[in-house]
């Protein structure tokens, strides 16, 4: 099977799918202007820093550490039937229930990508996983993310429940409904096509489309 295109605008991606240098270049930008705003002191004591690097560093002036630009870790779940028919998407609290997506979550300190998506999947959907496989990676720099996007195959369809409070609904979809509401026709919104969510769904809906 090919790889899944790269996430990214249409009107910032070149014909195979890859980040342009465009596109690059803003994401980079917003992430480092994020950090250069939101980290102006040395987290070690306080102090303040001047920049290094052409503001890709600090450097403390009270105790002379050099601090760099974070990167968060967040991987991000196209969770699929056992037969690989159907694909289990949930709508945040924030969406309204307007909209359908895969699931996602931070990693936690000391904690592996793989562990991450059992846990985050268990937390929102309920449900156990098996044969994890990753998939693509975006940079979401909202405000300094990385998304590291996988595929799994759920072990029980019928435990599938949402959490309530940060994923409130949880459903089925069959390829058919996919591949209509990826057309804008229904039944539900999917994320746009900037985003790794619907690069993964699409994965997913073109592997036997």
């Amino acid at each position: 099977m090919p790889p899944p295109k790269r996430p990214g605008s249409d009107c910032a991606t070149s014909e195979d799918g890859s980040a342009t240098s465009r596109q690059s270049s803003l994401i980079e930008a917003l992430a480092l202007a994020g950090w250069l705003r939101d980290a102006p002191f040395c987290p070690s004591c306080g102090g303040g820093t001047e920049l290094r690097q052409a503001g890709w560093s600090r450097r403390c002036l009270a105790c002379g550490r050099e601090h760099f630009p974070r990167t968060d870790p967040a991987v991000i779940v196209a969770v699929e039937s056992r037969d690989g028919e159907r694909l289990l998407l949930g709508a945040n609290a924030n969406w309204g229930g307007r909209m359908y997506s895969c699931f996602a979550g931070f990693t936690e300190a000391g904690e592996s990508l793989e562990a991450t998506v059992h846990r985050e999947i268990e937390e929102e959907a309920g449900v156990r996983l098996h044969a994890l496989r990753y998939v693509a990676s975006q940079p979401w720099p909202f405000p300094r993310s990385l998304m590291l996007g996988f595929r799994a195959v759920v072990d029980d369809e019928a435990a599938a429940r949402p959490d309530g409070q940060e994923i409130i609904d949880v459903r089925w979809f069959t390829r058919a409904e996919i591949g209509s509401s990826l057309d804008g026709e229904g039944p539900v919104g999917l994320p746009g096509r900037a985003s790794i969510a619907r690069a993964l769904i699409m994965d997913w809906y073109e592997e036997r489309a």
